[in-house]
């Protein structure tokens, strides 16, 4: 059985996939855009 892990971070996201012995089959990283401005966080 695969795994897959996955990070969605502020600036990218993440995917890891690892067989069923831990081993790392693949990996991939993309940014996503989503930084937050300093008004949507409340900050002026």
């Amino acid at each position: 059985m695969k795994r897959i892990g996955i990070d969605i971070g502020t600036s990218s996201i993440c995917v890891v996939v690892c067989d069923e012995k831990g081993q790392l089959l693949r990996s991939q990283t993309r940014a996503n855009d989503a930084a937050i401005s300093p008004t949507c966080a409340g900050v002026r």
